[in-house]
């Protein structure tokens, strides 16, 4: 995550997700930004829905009605926003900055892994998603990545895991697959969701204990933003995930 990229429609769509997902029946979440600095770019420009809210308005109101003030009317774009605010109120959010230095990440790690003990769920907001081969631990753009030895963490730790996932201009089921693939095999319990749009993607892999409350979430969701997100259910004795 960058700040850049705050109130962008993926921004949107996420903290919907998050406030679909994660109970507020008393339970505690916690969002891991894995915030980097904000560097050059034109990403986090998808802001030009928020001029439309007779079309997007409707998904989530509040969330909508909140990131159009920051953004249009106070031209913020700080993550200390929807902190602050009471949007997501039963999260907790673990917002050091994360750098390419191994050394500095592994001391990142633990120090999250400390601060979220006793969270039912965590969501994880890498810059691109899923490690990639090509770019390896405590390298250059690393910090853009999370890793699967830290995905493995925070399951042992019993975590539901909600992952952000930009999907690339190429194609883009085989990635889909291959992490799908890998977050089975890590999973405990066999099961993880995919919550699709055309750009980016989330993986949800639940712990026990939480599937049938996840499922009815997710349907709620995938019904409350018709035609923008598309879910699907992966079970470990799959063939193959769609």
């Amino acid at each position: 995550m960058k700040n850049r990229y705050f109130g962008d429609l993926y921004d949107y769509i996420k903290y919907s997700l998050i406030r679909q997902l994660a109970d507020s029946g008393g339970s505690r979440a916690v969002i891991c930004w894995m915030l980097t600095e904000d560097g050059v770019g034109k990403d986090g420009q998808r802001t030009n829905y928020l001029r439309e809210p007779g079309r997007w308005s409707s998904f989530e109101p509040d969330v909508f009605d909140f990131l159009r003030h920051q953004l249009l009317d106070r031209g913020t774009r700080n993550i200390r926003a929807i902190e602050r605010s009471n949007l997501l109120d039963n999260c907790r959010f673990f917002s050091t900055i994360l750098t390419d230095d191994g050394s500095q990440r592994d001391r990142y790690f633990d120090q999250f892994i400390g601060f979220a003990r006793g969270a039912q769920f965590v969501f994880f907001d890498p810059d691109n998603g899923v490690e990639v081969k090509s770019v390896k631990y405590g390298r250059k753009n690393s910090s853009k990545y999370l890793y699967w030895n830290e995905i493995e963490r925070a399951l042992r730790a019993n975590h539901t895991l909600l992952i952000y996932q930009h999907l690339p201009p190429k194609p883009r089921r085989p990635l889909i697959r291959h992490v799908t693939g890998r977050l089975l095999k890590a999973s405990q319990i066999g099961i993880v969701h995919t919550i699709r749009t055309r750009r980016v993607a989330f993986f949800l892999v639940p712990r026990r204990g939480s599937v049938a409350q996840l499922r009815n979430r997710l349907t709620g969701a995938e019904r409350k933003w018709k035609g923008i997100l598309t879910v699907s259910e992966h079970r470990i004795n799959e063939s193959e995930p769609d």
